[in-house]
């Protein structure tokens, strides 16, 4: 009875025993609402600013994402006002939920990747499809990016599986038009290992590195 006016009062007297009730998902998102409550109170206020400055932060994610992929500033900064108007995602940047979080993180990795494969293909960096690089900063932190979505809700995985195979695919068909291009012929096997043993590591190896840090951290605290 009347369990919401006594959280907003901060008496959790009688409404949790000190245990975990809620382990469906990771603790990534959690703590991030943790950390406004800790900040601000615990309180209406403390348990909803972090999804408000996750949520504004999306839009400017995606905005950035939009016009990397258009060059246009118009496009970009209109992907970002529809976000600002979308009703769901309105809603979800003012509760103390895990969805704004996790899709905050899911944009924020697929704006790495784009990232990565702009730095690739872009016409005036063209000789860099001429050799391997094994460690690319953008991949590294997309990796992050989708281990903390991952680490936030499980759903992420999902996600993760389909960019992890699409990074490698943007970046063998451009090594291969690149080649034709001037005339080189490739072993596409043996290229594409050299392109997805790295980009798996980079991207799925550092995104399970985040989540297994998560859990230990999480179990030690």
């Amino acid at each position: 009875e009347k369990a919401n006016d006594k959280v907003v009062q901060g008496d959790l007297t009688g409404l949790t025993n000190g245990q975990p009730a809620q382990i469906t998902h990771p603790d990534g998102g959690k703590w991030i609402i943790a950390l406004g409550e800790q900040i601000f109170g615990f309180d209406s206020f403390g348990w909803r600013i972090s999804a408000v400055v996750v949520g504004a932060l999306t839009v400017l994610v995606l905005a950035r994402l939009v016009r990397r992929l258009t060059g246009s500033t118009v496009i970009g900064c209109f992907a970002g006002l529809l976000l600002c108007f979308d009703g769901l995602h309105f809603v979800m940047s003012r509760m103390a939920l895990l969805d704004g979080f996790l899709t905050f993180w899911i944009v924020s990795a697929v704006a790495c990747l784009v990232a990565d494969r702009d730095w690739l293909v872009r016409p005036e960096r063209s000789e860099r499809l001429d050799r391997y690089r094994p460690l690319r900063p953008w991949q590294l932190l997309a990796g992050v990016c989708f281990g903390m979505a991952c680490g936030t809700k499980w759903s992420g995985v999902y996600v993760l599986a389909v960019f992890g195979l699409l990074a490698v695919v943007w970046e063998v068909l451009a090594r291969r038009k690149h080649s034709r291009d001037r005339g080189l012929k490739r072993r596409w096997v043996r290229s594409t290992l050299a392109i997805g043993l790295p980009a798996f590591f980079s991207i799925v190896g550092v995104a399970f590195v985040v989540v297994i840090v998560l859990a230990l951290v999480n179990m030690l605290r």
